[in-house]
């Protein structure tokens, strides 16, 4: 739940005075938190100091606030469309989504955190390791999930896509505009949470998916798991 920053402050003053945050060094980073000074994602203190409140109330509360509100400014900064709803902040701009920020769910008690990246595979070099991603997808299925390719045109549609691959193509006009109000946004933000993709890890495609969708070839999900808070990027190349 999103609470305000007074009753925040309130709270963070009565754990205080009752003695559930001692250090000086953490009573000044929640206090920083509170008043936007930095991202509650940058890391600003220790594993071991962070292990002494992250299960504490008013520190995923206080986090929530800094996530939800530095997005904003954010947002506000890129001139960009924000769409608020109870436990939910969207971010778009010209039909385009984001970002988003969803603090609804039991499991992460701060949130998750979704963005998007898109980028245009115009090497030789990413053609090929597509090509050979995708011939490792089929001795995936074949050995590991033979039923998979029971199911009408798997393996001829991946054989396709590599064919499709050896031939050069331009971005159009929309595909541009997308690289560059997608990336902008990608790039503020992970420079606002001290991130780079090298601190995400790829998850592995499920062999259900290889016959659902064309572009799913085209794509990866990057994810970043803290205590009570997942990160993921939808990355997608052109």
């Amino acid at each position: 739940m999103l609470k305000a920053k007074k009753k925040l402050e309130h709270n963070l003053k009565l754990k205080i005075k009752n003695g559930y945050i001692n250090k000086p060094e953490l009573k000044e980073y929640l206090k920083s938190l509170l008043e936007l000074e930095f991202s509650v994602i940058k890391k600003y203190i220790s594993d071991e100091e962070r292990s002494l409140i992250e299960n504490m109330k008013i520190y995923q509360e206080i986090a929530i606030y800094n996530i939800y509100h530095r997005a904003i400014q954010l947002a506000e900064k890129l001139n960009l469309d924000i769409n608020t709803q109870a436990t939910q902040l969207f971010l778009s701009k010209d039909n385009y989504y984001l970002y988003s920020f969803d603090f609804n769910f039991p499991e992460e008690k701060i949130g998750i955190i979704n963005i998007r990246h898109t980028l245009e595979d115009k090497s030789e070099l990413n053609r090929l390791r597509t090509q050979l991603y995708l011939i490792n997808k089929i001795e995936d299925a074949k050995t590991l999930y033979p039923w998979s390719l029971e199911q009408p045109g798997v393996l001829s549609f991946l054989s396709n896509k590599i064919q499709e691959l050896k031939h050069n193509k331009k971005l159009t006009i929309e595909e541009k505009q997308e690289v560059e109000i997608i990336n902008k946004v990608y790039e503020a933000f992970m420079n606002d949470y001290g991130l780079t993709e090298n601190d995400f890890a790829k998850v592995r495609l499920n062999c259900n998916e290889l016959s659902q969708q064309d572009n799913f070839l085209r794509t990866e999900t990057l994810v970043k798991q803290e205590p009570n808070l997942r990160l993921t990027i939808h990355k997608k190349y052109l």
